[in-house]
């Protein structure tokens, strides 16, 4: 019985840290590889991004897999439930949170993002002989439709990697 009740609390404590901390991680390595789009020969900000992106897919992936492969090499398959959790109720009033989170957040980032791409134009056009203002435009021409792409399709990305459904 407490093996179960062990099984039950470790298995929801690994949804839950999943739930929370690999759309976190994902974003810390985005913001990792927008650091290093900016840093242009400044080191500090380029060991930043290199912390920041480095660490953030580690940890992205590992979370993501880790518990999968654990599962596997060490049970040989995954423990079946038994009755009623109630730590998964627990889990469960979480995930809602989740959706109307990113459609706040999809909302506000998508005037943003097109905003963005004006504005990447102008300093695009306006930047005569200055290459790093060039390279800040044409960034964020390159790089809006882009996030906008990921924005759309960033559920369909988080379900082949975690494989809900």
């Amino acid at each position: 019985m407490i093996d179960n009740l062990t099984n039950g609390v470790f298995g929801q404590m690994i949804r839950f840290m999943q739930i929370i901390l690999v759309p976190s991680l994902g974003i810390i390595a985005l913001v990792g590889f927008i650091f290093y789009f900016s840093s242009f020969k400044n080191p500090i900000r380029k060991r930043r991004a290199f912390l920041f992106s480095f660490f953030g897919l580690i940890g992205f992936f590992t979370f993501i897999y880790g518990p999968l492969l654990i599962i596997y090499y060490r049970f040989e398959q995954p423990a079946l439930s038994v009755g009623n959790e109630t730590l998964s109720s627990v889990v469960d009033i979480a995930i809602p949170w989740g959706g109307i989170t990113f459609y706040i957040i999809k909302i506000i980032a998508e005037p943003l993002l097109f905003f963005l791409f004006y504005f990447g134009i102008a300093i695009w056009l306006m930047a005569a002989k200055n290459p790093p203002r060039k390279r800040i435009g044409i960034g964020l021409v390159f790089g809006c439709p882009v996030m906008w792409v990921l924005i759309q399709n960033v559920g369909n990305i988080y379900n082949f990697f975690t494989g809900v459904s």
